[in-house]
């Protein structure tokens, strides 16, 4: 299974759909601020949106985080916000522990990166707002086997 995981779109439609219908994917991952954006995209593509609020999101009716099994992973998704990312993975980490997650997807600082900490993987896909930044994943039979991250031109 390939998940394309974006986040911080702040606006920005064309972005997020330019990512999202430029990389064919089974489902897209929105990590928040953007919420808007997210639903929009999801009613013009042909692919299945899974998304949470980010402190960007005001009013927003959607959850601040949710897990979610794809390919035997357990997956935690959050805009990372509520979890102090900006000053490190402390807080995230201990709650990605908690509920046993394999995987967990963030976004809030604009950074993307890719770092297994604990034998978790954490994945930023950075911003699609500003930097066009997304990241690839590729599951299957409860392994990640690729993650990448990417840049539309």
């Amino acid at each position: 299974m390939k998940l394309i995981v974006c986040s911080d779109s702040h606006g920005s439609l064309d972005h997020l759909f330019a990512i999202v219908e430029g990389c064919p994917a089974e489902e897209v991952v929105f990590c928040g601020d953007g919420w808007q954006d997210a639903e929009d995209a999801a009613c013009l593509a042909d692919v299945p949106i899974l998304r949470v609020a980010g402190n960007g999101d005001w009013g927003c009716p959607g959850p601040d985080e949710l897990l979610v099994e794809r390919e035997g992973l357990q997956i935690l998704i959050t805009h990372g916000h509520g979890y102090g990312v900006k000053s490190g993975l402390g807080p995230l980490l201990r709650r990605a522990k908690e509920l046993k997650a394999d995987v967990v997807l963030f976004g809030h600082t604009h950074r993307p990166f890719l770092l297994r900490v604990g034998g978790i993987l954490f994945c930023n896909p950075g911003s699609c707002w500003t930097d066009r930044q997304f990241a690839c994943l590729e599951l299957k039979n409860g392994q990640v086997v690729a993650a990448n991250l990417g840049r539309m031109e």
